[in-house]
């Protein structure tokens, strides 16, 4: 049954998942609410991983490819370093299995899932290393670009190296052979 009292028949709550304002359901509420709206947000998952992880976030490019198209070659091609909010059909191993095909298997990845509860699981290693594990379809994955003397085709660093990283390139030399391309079309 409804209650008497109108203000109490009024208060409407709506629960969510998900950061608030960031590819998230909160951020079109106000157009279809014309009462007064108030959004509680807890830490959210990019705030969250980054603390773990003890690194600074403000420079990362946030991508989502839940439940959208998402590229992302051209993500971590043009921003050194992105976040990216993965779905189902995007999982953090197969964005980095695309990252991988296109010469960025080197760079450095970290993953997060069921991020603050008791099943935790957060793994780091490159783009090449993240794209042979399995994870939840709802995680959070970061890419960095660094620039590293094997990036740079250094033998030095690593006197063996795999068929891969051979005939691919690293993440330097994937961004350098994308911009070529990117520019071919105007020639």
């Amino acid at each position: 049954s409804t209650p008497s009292n109108s203000s109490a028949a009024s208060d409407v709550y709506k629960r969510q998942t998900g950061d608030t304002g960031c590819y998230s359901l909160c951020t079109g509420l106000g157009k279809y609410w014309d009462g007064e709206l108030s959004i509680l947000p807890g830490i959210g998952s990019m705030s969250y991983l980054a603390a773990k992880l003890q690194l600074p976030w403000q420079d990362w490019k946030v991508v989502s490819a839940h439940g959208r198209a998402c590229d992302p070659v051209a993500a971590v091609t043009e921003n050194p370093e992105v976040f990216f909010l993965t779905g189902p059909d995007n999982t953090a191993q197969e964005l980095c299995r695309q990252l991988m095909q296109a010469g960025f298997g080197g760079c450095r990845a970290y993953v997060g899932e069921k991020l603050s509860y008791p099943e935790e699981r957060i793994v780091s290693g490159t783009v090449r290393e993240i794209a042979e594990k399995i994870f939840a379809p709802l995680a959070v994955l970061v890419v960095k670009r660094e620039k590293t003397a094997d990036d740079i085709g250094n033998d030095t660093v690593s006197a063996k190296k795999d068929s891969e990283n051979a005939v691919t390139g690293s993440c330097w030399r994937a961004v350098s052979y994308t911009h070529l391309r990117a520019h071919e079309t105007e020639l």
